[in-house]
């Protein structure tokens, strides 16, 4: 009975795993208290994987990569590979590779893969070379890299610890090394003669691009008999009509709105939607539309910026929709758009699950998100940078 029951639940989880509807680690917490609580598994076996030598060393891997992470000296190692002159690029992936592989010998090779990805994609993009190119052999690199030393993966890491538990000798750090590095350079070699040329060059989507020609933004002035006067956004007719009122100019301050910012008389608004809707719906709710159809770009000021961060594994969003995250209460910033697999994601991303290796097109005051990537909660791809918006007009 014991063994059908087993068996059960490993169906179960193996189908939860595959559809992704939860994260691994609460899938695994709950198969351990279910194995408990029916008796299977004793309290102390339930907890003794917990004070394991591999537990421990995995945790401790995790804890080096976070601090390389945070200290920035992925980016350090970014900067000089783009200063690399123009005649030596067609090397850059040997360097890349050589570096992510070296790196892997001494961390998980998981771990590094996501920690390089970021700073090779905003390096790609600041050398005009396609992403693809480049981040398949930084994964292959990690996978080699990690064949050098017992801490390399965490495949060694468990078969060393389940050696010495069973009274074998177990490996010692650098007891496969020579082996591991020959097939490492091999690897190098071949991606760097061969593999490179059978790569993708896929073309990179710009998501600003596509928002604009998606999207409608205008700016629209609340005049004194305006019936939005003391309404919160929230409750305003052109929130709950499917606009988005993305920042509020107050006295020529530019504030990002959120659901409870009360809307004052002579309010600029910034508007994302529909521009019929707008000019049927602008003399009833006594608003004058204050300029022309805005450029992504007009929306950018000193303080206020549009970048595009990447989700990595370390992000504590990940698998919540952005309404869940609530990114606008938590870190005062605006997800304007999503890109998962090519594809833009911009009509009612508020129900959107965030996912590993989407990007983010957020807006924002500059000093959170330097506030934010400072503390390693965003990974920074890019910052759009565009030139000086028009001087605004007024148009009734």
């Amino acid at each position: 009975m014991e063994i059908a029951l087993v068996l059960g639940l490993l169906i179960v989880a193996i189908i939860l795993f595959a559809t992704e509807k939860f994260s691994v680690d609460l899938i695994t917490v709950g198969l351990l208290i279910i194995l408990t609580s029916l008796g299977i598994l004793t309290p102390a076996e339930a907890f003794k994987g917990f004070g394991s030598d591999f537990i421990i060393m995995l945790a401790s891997i995790f804890v080096v990569s976070g601090a390389m992470q945070k200290a920035g000296i992925l980016e350090i190692i970014g900067d000089k590979f783009i200063k690399i002159p123009k005649k030596r690029l067609k090397w850059l992936p040997t360097y890349i590779m050589s570096t992510v592989g070296f790196t892997s010998a001494f961390m998980n090779n998981t771990t590094v893969t996501a920690m390089y990805v970021a700073p090779v994609v905003s390096m790609c993009r600041k050398l005009r070379i396609s992403p693809s190119k480049i981040l398949m052999p930084v994964a292959f690199a990690s996978i080699l890299g990690g064949t050098c030393t017992v801490i390399g993966t965490s495949t060694n890491i468990a078969v060393n610890a389940y050696l010495g538990k069973n009274g074998y000798a177990t490996f010692g750090m650098f007891d496969f090394t020579l082996i591991g590095f020959v097939m490492m350079v091999i690897g190098i070699v071949f991606m760097a003669t061969i593999g490179v040329r059978l790569l993708p060059g896929k073309k990179e989507v710009n998501m600003v691009k596509e928002l604009e020609q998606k999207h409608y933004f205008t700016e629209v002035l609340v005049k004194p008999n305006s019936v939005m006067v003391n309404q919160k956004v929230r409750d305003t007719l052109l929130s709950t009509s499917g606009f988005k009122i993305l920042n509020i100019i107050r006295d020529k301050q530019n504030m990002m709105a959120n659901g409870y910012s009360s809307i004052e008389e002579n309010d600029i608004l910034l508007l994302e939607g529909n521009i019929e809707d707008l000019l049927r719906m602008k003399q009833s709710l006594g608003l004058d539309i204050y300029s022309e159809a805005l450029a992504p770009g007009d929306m950018i000021t000193d303080d206020i910026k549009i970048v595009e961060i990447f989700v990595t594994p370390t992000n504590d969003f990940l698998g919540q929709t952005i309404r869940e995250a609530q990114f606008k209460r938590r870190f005062g910033l605006l997800v304007m758009a999503i890109n998962r697999e090519g594809q833009t994601l911009s009509d009612k991303i508020g129900d959107t699950e965030i996912k590993i290796g989407d990007r983010l097109l957020i807006q924002g005051p500059a000093v959170n998100i330097e506030y934010r990537r400072k503390r390693g909660d965003f990974t920074v791809l890019q910052e759009y940078n565009f030139a000086a918006p028009k001087t605004k007009e007024m148009h009734c």
